[in-house]
């Protein structure tokens, strides 16, 4: 997946819309977590830009598609690469994707954050939601198919909430 390859837009432009007109929906997740690969494509390396650039370029490509069908469509995604918690700051550590944060709207956007590991929600995922709060973005914790990990996140979204953080 290249940020920069018009190709991609295309066929993600008539994706997104063939989605939206089918399901209405309110919400639209787009997926962009684990990216481990970035700014290595040729057509990266032409374009000049930091994988920061192109991850929020795309982003907000993605959401000019989905705002074409329906101006109040939310979209959501996986956190983890915007998140200095998570793979935002870890994965591309001489070129981190989490300045992209900055890069991007609030709102529409809605951060999608997971952690799996047992009590890894009121450690890291407690201090992800906070930090994409107090960048005025809505969040969700997203446990998996783990009934302690589903608890664990009920709990920080909960105090989240009480706290005043717009979570999910």
């Amino acid at each position: 997946y290249c940020p920069n390859e018009p190709l991609v837009y295309e066929i993600m432009r008539r994706a997104i819309r063939e989605t939206m007109l089918a399901l209405r929906p309110r919400y639209l997740h787009i997926g962009h977590d684990e990216i481990w690969r970035m700014g290595t494509d040729s057509r990266c390396v032409k374009a000049g830009k930091s994988n920061a650039e192109n991850l929020a370029a795309d982003l907000l490509k993605l959401l000019k598609f989905a705002r074409e069908v329906d101006p109040n469509v939310k979209i959501m995604l996986w956190a983890d690469m915007l998140n200095p918690f998570h793979n935002g700051l870890r994965v591309h550590k001489r070129d981190p994707t989490a300045p992209a944060v900055d890069l991007i709207p609030r709102e529409p956007f809605i951060m999608n954050v997971w952690f799996y590991g047992p009590g890894q929600p009121p450690d890291v995922g407690w201090k992800s939601l906070g930090w994409f709060s107090e960048r005025g973005f809505v969040t969700t914790g997203s446990p998996w198919y783990n009934a302690q990990n589903a608890y664990e996140w009920a709990n920080v979204c909960y105090m989240a909430r009480k706290q005043g953080m717009p979570c999910m």
